[in-house]
């Protein structure tokens, strides 16, 4: 009877030994990135004792926490928080190359000097300053235009270069997780824990879960399965590698990856073309109400101010420009009296006056609505888009999309904390449990201990009085 005492009380030191072990694990790595909470599965002795006692008490294993449908719901929030943070960050880049309203290099505020200027011309169309006034204005709106444009461009590469490092980095992590899926494998196959793997395993996921919006599947021989959009990335210990593919569809990316793509395929040439719009019309339109005037020096037709770059003279191009491209003619900035035509009338002999450029003054002061002009010689009323609409509806664009991006990623942020917090409560180390979880081993494995005494006493009793 004392010999099977001590074999009882022997199981449950080394039980109660192993309990307390793995509280030192759990409490060790109580603040360790992706670490589940583990615990020693303890179960009686299949063979039972003589006199239907027992015959102690066995380790099976020590399990982790079962927590998977948190963590794939801890996935996917910080997925669409990592998504939403990555567009926030490219649209806040563009919205600092648009300084509104008073910034230094405001387009509105240049626009508005350009417009001003020409009013100076009809006051005096005998002197040249003013026309100097209006060639300078012009130049500093074709320059913030052609830099903007540069600067889009600019967000652009720096968007697609963070795409392709992102790429690069998680072609890395898919292939460490196939590795870790067959290191799992052969662990569990030789009948030792795992656990450590698949803590590392999580964290990865969780890396590609942010990067990629990836989804994980588990298997019933403890590999993972990652896909992305229906794409299986990883299965078992193959990894499919990435490249960047800007025309991607959007709902099959999530994470930052999806983040930029949306910035680089919606957002920035959404911009880009409006503010090429811009540009456009604003050539349209100037050079449109010059072409009804005439010059305060021949009475002949002059030249247009605005042009595709490279081109020059009286019959410059407009076709095509954009921001990018947006000059002024180099004819009228070396003679900007004799080739703007800023009087109402033509011909030698007349009087000529500034009425033209008081006409442009006024249409492109106007806010809203087409601008309208005559061509002269012609009796045909014709219309251009009106660059102040174009910018204003640009701008209203670019505050708009930017506040309800930011509201998306506050409400991505809580979404996302919530789930964390839901997953460490879940899985995670809850120190106070451990703690007491430690003093009920300490206590068992005293008593234990009391127990081995106490048999270890009846053998010698009986041994001294045999």
């Amino acid at each position: 009877m004392s010999n099977l005492s001590l074999e009882i009380a022997a199981s449950a030191l080394a039980a109660q030994q192993t309990g307390m072990d793995t509280v030192s694990e759990n409490l060790a790595n109580a603040t360790t990135p992706g670490y589940v909470a583990e615990t020693p599965n303890l179960t009686t002795m299949p063979v039972p004792g003589p006199n239907g006692v027992g015959s102690g008490v066995e380790v099976l294993g020590i399990s982790q926490v079962p927590a998977q449908l948190a963590q794939t719901v801890d996935n996917q929030a910080q997925a669409n928080l990592a998504q939403a943070t990555a567009r926030q960050q490219v649209l806040q880049q563009i919205q600092s190359l648009f300084p509104e309203p008073n910034g230094s290099g405001a387009i509105s505020s240049q626009l508005a000097s350009f417009w001003n200027a020409w009013d100076a011309i009809d006051q005096n169309p005998t002197s040249p300053a003013p026309y100097t006034q209006v060639v300078e204005q012009a130049q500093g709106l074709a320059t913030t235009f052609n830099q903007t444009a540069q600067e889009l461009a600019q967000a652009g590469a720096d968007a697609s270069s963070r795409l392709s490092s992102l790429v690069a980095q998680d072609n890395t992590l898919l292939a460490q997780v196939a590795q870790l899926n067959g290191q799992i494998v052969t662990v569990a196959s030789s009948g030792a824990s795992p656990n450590a793997l698949v803590d590392q395993r999580n964290q990865v996921v969780s890396q590609l879960a942010k990067d990629l919006g990836v989804q994980a599947t588990d298997q019933p021989n403890g590999t993972v399965t990652l896909a992305v959009g229906g794409i299986t990335l990883v299965q078992d210990t193959t990894a499919t590698s990435l490249a960047v593919q800007q025309s991607v569809a959007l709902s099959s990316v999530g994470g930052s990856a999806g983040g930029l793509l949306q910035s680089l395929n919606s957002d920035l040439p959404g911009i880009q073309q409006q503010l090429d719009a811009t540009a456009q019309d604003l050539a349209s339109a100037v050079d449109g109400l010059l072409s009804q005037g005439y010059t305060t020096t021949t009475g002949m037709a002059g030249d247009p101010l605005f042009v595709l770059a490279g081109t020059s003279g009286p019959n410059a191009t407009t076709t095509g420009i954009t921001a990018a491209t947006l000059s002024v003619n180099p004819t009228v900035v070396a003679d900007p009296q004799g080739t703007l035509a800023v009087s109402s009338v033509g011909g030698s002999g007349t009087s000529a006056n500034g009425a033209n450029a008081q006409a442009i003054a006024e249409a492109g002061s106007a806010q809203t609505g087409p601008i309208s002009y005559t061509p002269a010689g012609s009796t045909s009323l014709k219309t251009a888009g009106n660059p102040n609409a174009d910018y204003n509806t640009l701008i209203q664009q670019i505050g708009s999309t930017v506040q309800q991006q930011n509201a998306t990623v506050q409400t991505a942020t809580s979404v996302a904390t919530a789930a964390q917090q839901n997953l460490e409560e879940i899985a995670g180390v809850n120190t106070s449990q451990q703690l007491i979880a430690m003093l009920s081993y300490q206590h068992a494995y005293q008593a234990s201990a009391d127990v081995v005494n106490s048999a270890n006493q009846m053998l010698q009793s009986l041994i001294q009085a045999v």
